[in-house]
């Protein structure tokens, strides 16, 4: 046993693990109590690879097979015997048969495996003792599979004489089942399976278990009720290549062939993290647990116990669910009212597209102006001017479009095109009305002040350089905030990608992120909760939408596809809306992570090369928590903006209002003008606030947030517990009235209401499907089929592609 047995977490012998028979190498290994292993000796067997195994509870006798012993292939055992366990052989070995999984059925004594060699599913009946025979004889055939198929794992249940097995086909993996005597066989689940390797089944719960290993190093444990439904994911690592697995009691078993290990995990999927069981010499190539015979009439009067006590939980919660209902009701009502969705802008080909209530699209025509093909958006709520970036155009590469005008709408240009200059994105900063962007090509964050009408700048008069970067860094996603005066970019450096920000005026530069990025094209913000969105599309084939708050903490995974490569991204009130450059789409999901799957909101004739989020408001700055309070729009600056390229001046734009700044050991502070306070001079008359470090008062703030919720919520409770039966009893002394006058001859008479017959509520878009014109209309789900779209890697990576664009 030592030399199998390597090292074993003490944190097994805390729990109450079921009994496991594990084969690894030439031996078997025997796990009692979850603490104690112990080899079972074989007696007159010279093993060579132990692979799958099944247990009789019945009789106690363990079946195994080894893929190289020189006879038979398949064997047993009995473990009622002590010292010496006497091996018998119960098939013979032929060269052209494998076993890659075993199953026993105790009610007609037949054993059951998998051969994926033949494609073939076979059994045989064990009625008596010292049984050996070869391939030829006494064997049958349960199922003979169609071309390229492959089963793999088999599992039976003896209560419902039902069988279940993985076939492993190369183009369509499925998980299949049938009666133990082959007949009515039928797949039950199809989809988003790559390699299922492994499979068992929860007897008593009904629930089949798999797990998969995928090519890009990640793994995953899954499990649904045994007629597909009800499909669960309850862990997901990497790292790891899983051969085998077993579930019993509170707890999934899995061995893996990486790094030669037991694990296990608790089979509701509450653990944070599994625990090791033990480290091995060779990898544990199969498991089974060694259990107790089952009653299936006590299981049977267990699922009628259930199903009496789901009947009765009904009943009882049926005045909480038309409590629920007129509550829905009036929400929605009220909802229509003023609810609207929010609206887009979008580029894509040679035009800009407006959506507007969630299923009108309309070109905005564009007057005097020759497209070519539009990239970069930026939006100015105030003055409802829209500014976009044209890769293409012969004269100049930003311009302008107000999009309250009337057809057509009249382009304004706004910096002239210079060969060795880019436009990656685009940021507004209605405070000082100030136009910035990302130029790649030359490493540089430009900007450039709209100060009046008709404005013409180059690339040499009138623009500044707020940062020049460093060898090799390159700017690519660009957004600012008006509210805290901050700037956020990502560098997608070709060997340390990160996430910076600084003050819009170019000081205090620092990284926010920097780990585990590859390739961020693209960032925006939720300025009202402060938290950052950016997008990253893997070299396999995966993609990510994942968040963190603006300083780089509580970083989190919000969504996970695969096959799109991500070049634009925007974030709404409720929602993330991204572009798919292979498949031309736009898709959106809950900015909560709660959307399991995507949503196409259109497909296009061309990539949608970037999404702005149109708001009819300016920003209000007194919602963001810890910020001055004013509408951004009111804001002005008097301080003139130097030309040059070189770097911005430290204190440019640090003060508001006309304050002076002062450098003061590295920090800035402003002395204010009269008749204004504050940190940075944004208080009028005696709205001043004490100097306070940012990280103390974040503390605070998040200190008095989590003091508010601890408070607010036993509130909430006792309000919800209250008032739900209160309306319940409501609900019936009005239904008794009602009931009484009819009898008593009354007449109820009921006004009618005008009922409208098509109204749409357009903001919950996962409810309803967007229409388009010249495209088509009906709502898609992003469904996570494994076979990726990789034809751009003939001509090279996704990364030049869109590079090119640019």
């Amino acid at each position: 046993m030592d030399d199998f047995l390597l090292n074993r977490s003490p944190t097994t012998t805390f729990f109450s693990l079921r009994n496991l028979i594990i084969a690894v190498g030439d031996e078997l290994e025997f796990l009692t109590d979850g603490s104690t292993y112990r080899t079972l000796t074989l007696d007159s067997y010279n093993a060579s690879k132990l692979s799958a195994l099944a247990y009789d509870a019945t009789t106690r006798r363990l079946f195994f097979s080894d893929l190289r012993h020189r006879h038979g292939h398949i064997f047993s055992v009995s473990l009622d015997e002590e010292s010496r366990r006497p091996v018998e052989d119960i098939v013979e070995r032929n060269n052209n048969e494998t076993v890659e999984s075993l199953a026993y059925d105790p009610v007609t004594k037949t054993l059951l495996w998998t051969d994926g060699l033949n494609r073939s599913i076979r059994r045989y009946q064990i009625d008596y003792e010292h049984v050996h025979i070869d391939e030829k004889e006494g064997i049958e055939i349960v199922h003979f599979l169609e071309n390229d198929a492959k089963p793999q794992t088999l599992v039976s249940d003896p209560c419902t004489r039902m069988l279940y097995w993985t076939n492993v086909h190369e183009s369509h993996p499925t998980i299949e089942r049938s009666f133990i005597n082959g007949s009515h066989p039928k797949v039950i689940i199809a989809n988003d399976l790559f390699r299922p390797m492994t499979l068992d089944l929860d007897v008593p719960e009904k629930k089949l278990y798999w797990a998969q290993s995928l090519r890009n190093g990640s793994f995953y444990i899954e499990r649904s009720f045994v007629n597909g439904t009800g499909r669960e994911e309850i862990y997901r690592d990497v790292g790891q290549i899983i051969i085998s697995l077993a579930v019993g009691g509170d707890y999934v078993y899995w061995g893996d062939y990486t790094q030669k290990k037991l694990w296990s995990l608790r089979k509701n999927g509450s653990s944070s993290s599994p625990l090791t069981l033990g480290t091995f010499r060779n990898p544990p190539t199969s498991i089974v647990l060694r259990h107790q015979p089952l009653d299936c009439s006590l299981l049977e009067q267990s699922q009628t116990g259930k199903l009496i006590a789901h009947q009765s939980a009904t009943i009882t919660i049926a005045c909480f669910t038309i409590t629920s209902l007129l509550i829905i009701g009036v929400v929605a009502i009220f909802m229509l009212r003023i609810w609207t969705f929010r609206n887009l802008i979008i580029a894509v080909g040679h035009q800009l597209e407006l959506l507007t209530d969630g299923s009108t699209y309309r070109r905005l025509t564009l007057n005097s102006y020759n497209a070519s093909k539009p990239s970069a958006l930026a939006y100015d709520a105030t003055s409802r001017k829209l500014f976009f970036a044209d890769l293409r155009h012969l004269h100049s590469h930003i311009f302008s479009v107000n999009v309250d005008e009337e057809v057509p709408h009249v382009v304004e240009d706004i910096v002239k095109k210079r060969s060795n200059e880019t436009v990656e994105s685009l940021t507004y900063d209605p405070v000082d009305k100030m136009l910035l962007w990302t130029d790649g090509f030359n490493r540089s964050i430009r900007r450039v002040q709209i100060g009046q009408d008709n404005f013409l700048a180059e690339e040499n008069d009138g623009v500044e350089v707020v940062h020049f970067l460093e060898y090799d860094a390159k700017p690519r996603g660009l957004v600012s905030d008006p509210c805290t005066r901050m700037l956020y970019w990502t560098n997608i450096h070709e060997t340390r990608p990160t996430i910076e920000r600084s003050f819009l005026n170019g000081s205090r530069r620092e990284i926010v992120i920097e780990t585990d990025l590859l390739l961020p094209n693209s960032l925006d913000l939720d300025v009202l909760e402060q938290k950052l969105y950016w997008v990253e599309s893997l070299p396999s084939g995966y993609f990510h939408i994942q968040r963190s708050f603006v300083n780089g903490t509580n970083r989190e995974e919000i969504y996970r596809g695969i096959g799109q490569f991500v070049i634009s991204l925007a974030v709404g009130d409720d929602y993330v809306y991204w572009s798919d450059y292979n498949h031309k789409k736009l898709w959106y999901v809950r900015k909560d992570g709660s959307s399991k799957r995507a949503i196409a909101i259109g497909t296009f004739r061309h990539p949608v090369m970037d999404v702005v989020v149109l708001r009819h408001h300016p920003m209000d700055c007194c919602l963001v928590p810890s910020k001055p309070c004013h509408p951004v729009d009111i804001v002005s600056k008097t301080e003139p903006i130097h030309s040059g390229h070189g770097n911005a001046d430290v204190c440019l734009d640090f003060c508001n209002n006309n304050g002076e700044c002062i450098v003061v050991n590295s920090d800035l502070r402003c002395s204010c003008s009269i008749g204004f306070s504050g940190n940075r001079c944004e208080l009028v008359d005696e709205q001043s606030v004490s100097w306070v470090d940012d990280d103390e008062l974040k503390e605070v703030n998040e200190s008095d947030v989590e003091s508010s919720l601890r408070q607010t919520s036993p509130v909430y409770e006792t309000i919800a517990k209250t008032c739900i039966p209160l309306t319940c009893l409501l609900l019936i002394a009005i239904a008794t009235v009602i009931r009484l006058r009819f009898l008593t001859g009354g007449k109820l008479t009921q006004g009618s209401s005008n009922k409208t017959s098509s109204v749409v509520i357009t903001e919950d878009l996962e409810n309803n499907s967007l229409s388009m014109c010249e495209r088509p209309g009906t709502q898609q789900e992003l469904t996570t089929d494994l076979k990726i779209d990789d034809s751009w890697k003939q001509t090279g990576d996704c990364a030049t592609l869109l590079e090119n664009e640019f």
